[in-house]
């Protein structure tokens, strides 16, 4: 009894389905996509009919189950209402992302067009495409020597991984003794190695090798960075008693940098202000003493009625003259009357 009645109400279900949007359908494009291990998958899917009431859902085929796909940080899925379209992108696809991907309408909450989907399939990357930086790399010791790897990303990157070898062995056990430090973005493609604080043990020639688990892949550049770390030269020594040897030895230890230019140029400026200082007070106390001795001179002449005194006064330094003063007389021809000129 309850057979015939089951028929009866799917006969109705679809009966009213099909009047209500008999003229609706579902584009999903590409049919069929092939992409690289890594790269960006993109599919559309389009709804054509006159219902106002629809939603779009992505799925992704598994046997007989069907997973719903929803934003994240590698999948994107934009719907634009008024063109009746849904935009679907997974980035950096994996090889387990191959399957087939289906668009999901569904028109006033029960019709859902046919729709085959997006058949996709993923082609393997075996070649990671590895550089490193070139050698050789000449440092002395106590500096830090960074080694720079750059590859191509693979898929999801959480199978990938970076190693570091040292003249054949891995880094970890040919830099015992050694510092170094170790730095990678898989997902840019890069690493890096950092010998700190670098001695002669060091020295050596370094490889970056790029690999995947699941598939046992290891691909490295070919050539390696040979790194050279020599011994620092040391300082000559200077002799603290010889006479200006702290001076020397600071201006010598500060000549190769800007400190030792200014101390060199300030000790220049004293000494050019010191002499110049000199020099201006030697010639004020000439000016002086010239000004001094000037004035103690006495006049060289005077007159008293009809003689006339000559005041001669030798002042010299080295010898002091008996007498400060020596007096000459001189005397003058007496003035003629007229008329008592004589011939």
């Amino acid at each position: 009894m309850w057979l015939p009645c089951l028929l009866f109400l799917l006969f109705l279900h679809v009966g009213s389905i099909m009047n209500a949007v008999p003229d609706s359908s579902v584009i999903q494009t590409p049919a069929n996509v092939t992409v690289e291990e890594g790269s960006t998958l993109n599919m559309q899917c389009r709804f054509n009919g006159d219902s106002t009431k629809w939603s779009i859902k992505w799925y992704k085929v598994k046997g007989n189950e069907q997973v719903e796909l929803l934003n994240s940080s590698l999948i994107h899925i934009f719907t634009h209402l008024k063109d009746k379209l849904s935009n679907f992108t997974l980035k950096s696809v994996d090889l387990k992302d191959d399957g087939t991907y289906l668009c999901n309408v569904v028109i006033d909450a029960a019709f859902q067009p046919l729709n085959k989907g997006t058949k996709v399939t993923i082609i393997g990357i075996t070649d990671f495409e590895v550089n490193q930086t070139s050698g050789p790399i000449h440092e002395v010791e106590g500096a830090d020597v960074t080694i720079e790897c750059r590859f191509r990303t693979v898929g999801r990157n959480s199978s990938m991984y970076v190693s570091w070898d040292k003249d054949g062995l891995a880094v970890e056990q040919a830099n015992k003794t050694g510092s170094y430090r170790i730095t990678q973005n898989l997902r840019a493609g890069f690493a890096s190695l950092t010998l700190t604080n670098a001695t002669v043990s060091d020295s050596g020639l370094y490889v970056c090798n790029v690999g995947r688990e699941p598939r046992n892949q290891t691909k490295s550049s070919g050539i390696a960075s040979h790194v050279v770390i020599t011994k620092r030269d040391k300082q000559p020594e200077t002799d603290s008693g010889s006479p200006g040897a702290g001076i020397g030895a600071g201006i010598g230890a500060g000549a190769g940098g800007a400190a030792g230019i200014l101390l060199l140029l300030l000790l220049l400026s004293v000494l050019a202000w010191r002499y110049k200082k000199r020099a201006k007070e030697s010639t004020t106390e000439t000016e002086a003493a010239a000004t001094k001795e000037a004035g103690t001179h006495l006049p060289l002449t005077s007159r008293q009625k009809e003689l006339t005194y000559a005041s001669l006064r030798f002042n010299k330094k080295e010898v002091e003259p008996d007498a400060g003063v020596i007096y000459a007389e001189v005397r003058t021809k007496p003035k003629q009357r007229a008329g008592n000129s004589q011939i």
